[in-house]
């Protein structure tokens, strides 16, 4: 394709085939998943997780001491569950005893898993994802390997700018 046929697109005096369309926007998502990387590329490693049958004081102190807003539940290499700031904050609330919360397992507590997604996953479709999660979970061969978040977002802005 030639750059007279793109101007003659830009112009709207010829509407492209479904085929030129078609190679178009592959080229540019291309062109911007190769600048932004993979979900794999961005991950945050090592994952620090807790287990289903931890108390929630351990969750509690890898989300205060690591500055995290959430931490995944992690069994048998697999994503089950996840707890995060607002879940703890909530279920103090429903206890009158922060003691018993905190010596309950996390299984007990723990809200829905993280969604996850391949190591080689464009960032532009985690992207997408990160609007109605906290965070995606990237992984190899059915092992989870990273961990995303809005956060490892704003890092990847950061260096690109």
């Amino acid at each position: 394709m030639g750059q007279s046929t793109i101007a003659k697109i830009e112009r709207g005096s010829i509407n492209p085939s479904y085929r030129l369309a078609d190679k178009i926007f592959a080229y540019l998502d291309s062109y911007s998943s190769a600048k932004l990387g993979t979900a794999g590329e961005i991950a945050s490693k090592p994952l620090v997780f807790v287990g289903e049958s931890d108390p929630v004081r351990r969750a509690v102190k890898i989300i205060q001491e690591r500055g995290f807003k959430q931490v995944p539940v992690i069994h048998g290499g697999t994503c089950v569950g996840s707890v995060s700031e607002r879940t703890v904050s909530q279920r103090m609330l429903e206890r009158r005893s922060p003691a018993t919360l905190l010596n309950r397992k996390v299984s007990r507590v723990m809200d829905e898993a993280f969604p996850m997604v391949p190591e080689d996953t464009p960032v532009s479709g985690v992207v997408t994802l990160l609007q109605s999660t906290q965070a995606i979970l990237t992984v190899r061969r059915g092992q989870v390997t990273g961990i995303i978040t809005n956060a490892d977002l704003l890092k990847l802005i950061t260096k690109l700018a």
